[in-house]
């Protein structure tokens, strides 16, 4: 029993000061060793006293009813709304169509961290050009390739100005914009099928020493004077 409390502690303390909880591959030794123990309870017909139940699961709600009443106080800069997710304080300007072969799946983390030294940062991100709010005189990054092409034309149709970053798609696969409202950045070792075709077409700013995955994206999105707020 003392391996598999060791065992759940470790795990929570690493838990608590990183990410390792997001793979579900890490909880399968705590929860082959909680397995272990409940079997060894069931098979010996021993529980613990009804204090020792109540005790700690007393203490974790009134510990989670805590957390949440200080959460509730607490004025968040991230927000979920309509299936699209908004950074920031008003209502953003820039909208980032997310692939996270290029931004990654933790692109908010780096988005807090590039935010530290630019606190005026505000934008919006969908998954899905049918999320996106009406792009009228709005700016749109999009990365890699999209979900719906006919969607995501009338996007491109719509929005003040257009940065793509490493796309997946063919430009005759949606009605591409003019070049005047257009910006390209393709990373210099890029994989995309698509490459060579929309460079005959917009000249691209090549981002040195990175691929398809762009591990620091804020920069090259809001550093860039056509997307700044």
């Amino acid at each position: 029993m003392a391996v598999c409390f060791g065992s759940w502690l470790a795990f929570a303390v690493g838990a608590f000061f990183s990410s390792v909880a997001e793979s579900g591959w890490l909880w399968i030794a705590p929860a082959a060793a909680l397995l272990v123990i409940i079997s060894y309870r069931v098979r010996r017909c021993q529980w613990p006293q009804k204090q020792y139940w109540l005790i700690p699961l007393g203490g974790t709600a009134f510990a989670c009813i805590v957390l949440f009443i200080i959460g509730s106080a607490q004025s968040s800069l991230v927000h979920k709304s309509e299936g699209r997710i908004v950074f920031g304080r008003g209502s953003p300007n820039t909208w980032i169509l997310v692939d996270t072969k290029i931004i990654g799946k933790t692109y908010g983390r780096a988005l807090r961290e590039y935010a530290k030294t630019n606190p005026l940062i505000c934008a919006g991100f969908a998954e899905d050009a049918l999320q996106l709010p009406d792009m009228s005189g709005k700016e749109l990054v999009m990365t890699g390739k999209p979900l719906h092409y006919k969607e995501t034309a009338e996007v491109f149709k719509s929005a003040a100005s257009v940065m793509l970053i490493n796309p997946g798609f063919f430009p005759a696969e949606i009605e591409k914009p003019a070049a005047t409202n257009l910006t390209l950045l393709m990373g210099e070792f890029s994989q995309s099928p698509a490459r060579e075709a929309w460079g005959k077409l917009f000249n691209a700013q090549l981002l040195s020493g990175v691929g398809d995955f762009l591990p620091n994206w804020p920069s090259k999105v809001f550093s860039n004077n056509q997307m700044r707020q």
